[in-house]
């Protein structure tokens, strides 16, 4: 899948992923960032109930201003390239 794909499967914009889905995913997203097996594992009710979702928030958003911001890190991105016109 492109990220465009990705994206509008995240987003439901293609109609396809399920508010249970999409919720499931994140979970499972986050809870394997720190034991890669559990991407594998089922879920169960208390992953659910008991997920932190400030904790997640705060992650996203320190992964994401680290990789979209930083002048260190992922220096090859594309947004982070010189503009020749300049």
């Amino acid at each position: 899948m492109s990220t465009v794909e990705i994206a509008q499967y995240l987003s439901s914009a293609s109609g396809e992923c399920s508010d249970e889905e999409f919720a499931e995913l994140m979970v499972r997203m986050y809870k394997s960032k720190d034991d890669p097996e559990f991407a594998t594992k089922p879920l169960i009710k208390e992953d659910m109930t008991g997920f932190n979702t400030e904790e997640f928030a705060r992650w996203i958003k320190n992964v994401l201003d680290e990789i979209i911001f930083s002048e260190e890190i992922d220096t090859s991105a594309w947004w982070k390239k010189e503009d020749k016109n300049e």
